[in-house]
């Protein structure tokens, strides 16, 4: 092997050793994940993967990653957007199925660029593995995962949705709609509760913890060169900006129908299993 080739490889590592801080920067943060979670959830599990990476929130401060601070924040959006979209169901239908199929392609992009990376190197400290490279792009999922449940049996505690299995029909049909078409969230959900608290404490460190291992797992990537490593972070760059372009979309949608809808009594205050 010549010096050039190992110089290369050496910079190669260093790119990708890098890669997992540059992408936690476009990852979604625990809260706002937890906030689509209790709209969508299945877009937000498709929008975990995607996004490869958390974004790493101040540990054990839940009041630096709050939902309420979220919802409180303006949309850049145009209102016409908004109007249009509540306006005309069917370009909403459209829109919705749109955001599925290209959340899809970004996840798919994800893994298979993961695979690839897997199968054309070699880890130096487990050298027979390749999957190592899938299996920290698909933590991120288990890393969210006890924050949005949280937020949810708080909902399901205070009967602000019903319980019961014969609701599931309108829980697909609610996953299908736009965070704009649907109903304020109670904010009394939020409230830090030592459950809420614990998951996400909890949800924050692993996010660290995900970052660590990142970086470890892409620095320790042999016989790649540095262009290869830059096609690389660019793919996973792609599908994180789609799926943050996204995310930062139903989060406005959220935001509006909080703050622009009518308000509705304590005792009709459900979050969106019945049609507008």
């Amino acid at each position: 092997m010549s010096e050039n080739t190992k110089a290369y490889m050496s910079s190669s590592s260093l790119v990708l050793g890098l890669s997992p801080v540059l992408l936690s920067t476009l990852g979604p943060s625990i809260s706002e994940i937890g906030l689509l979670s209790l709209n969508r959830p299945g877009l937000s599990v498709m929008l975990s993967l995607g996004t490869v990476a958390v974004y790493p929130s101040r540990a054990l401060a839940y009041n630096a990653d709050s939902c309420r601070d979220i919802l409180e924040q303006t949309t850049a959006l145009p209102v016409f957007v908004f109007n249009a979209l509540r306006q005309r169901r069917r370009l909403a239908s459209i829109v919705s199925v749109a955001e599925y199929v290209i959340v899809a392609l970004a996840v798919f992009n994800v893994f298979y660029t993961s695979w690839q990376l897997g199968v054309a190197t070699l880890l130096n400290f487990i050298c027979q593995s390749s999957f190592m490279p899938i299996i920290w792009t698909s933590l991120p999922l288990l890393i969210h995962l006890p924050a949005a449940l949280a937020f949810r049996f708080n909902l399901m505690g205070a009967g602000e949705m019903p319980q019961s299995w014969k609701v599931a029909r309108s829980r697909l049909i609610s996953e299908t709609k736009l965070c704009m078409m649907h109903k304020p969230i109670p904010t009394s959900i939020f409230k830090a509760s030592p459950v809420v608290l614990a998951c996400h404490w909890m949800a924050t460190l692993f996010g660290f913890v995900h970052v660590i291992l990142g970086i470890l797992i892409y620095s320790s990537l042999l016989f790649t060169m540095t262009t290869d490593a830059a096609v690389v972070l660019l793919r996973y760059f792609a599908s994180a900006l789609t799926c943050r372009f996204v995310l930062m979309f139903e989060l406005s949608g959220i935001k509006w129908a909080q703050n622009g809808a009518a308000p509705v009594s304590a005792q009709s205050e459900y979050l969106h299993l019945e049609e507008f």
